[in-house]
């Protein structure tokens, strides 16, 4: 939230805007996200590289693929990633623990 408010003025500021003004045509301007889309975006782009070879070995073991089983079902979709058990979080950093839950989450989102 403070973070969005210091980018909200910074837009105002570089396009001569007034305090009350909407911020979000000005963002639009700029093409500038807002900072939850941002981050969002930033973790996304992550992902990607690290399932595509592209990003540091360390960030590819962190994403788990998404359950093999034997039978398709009608909810299974191809290139989703699994989400860490409880037990598997307590093996690593804080850091760590949110990357290996929070960006499969987001990359489950993801449409088709």
């Amino acid at each position: 939230r403070k973070l969005q408010l210091v980018q909200n003025a910074a837009a105002r500021v570089i396009m001569g805007a007034s305090r009350h003004s909407h911020v979000t045509p000005l963002l639009h301007e700029l093409h500038w996200l807002p900072v939850v889309f941002r981050v969002r975006f930033k973790i996304l782009v992550i992902v990607y590289k690290a399932l595509h070879g592209l990003g540091p070995d360390y960030m590819r073991e962190r994403l788990l693929p998404g359950s093999s089983s034997q039978r398709p079902v009608r909810s299974h979709r191809e290139g989703l990633l699994g989400l860490p058990s409880a037990s598997q979080c307590r093996l690593v950093t804080p850091r760590m623990r949110a990357f290996s839950a929070g960006a499969p989450a987001l990359w489950n989102e993801l449409p088709v």
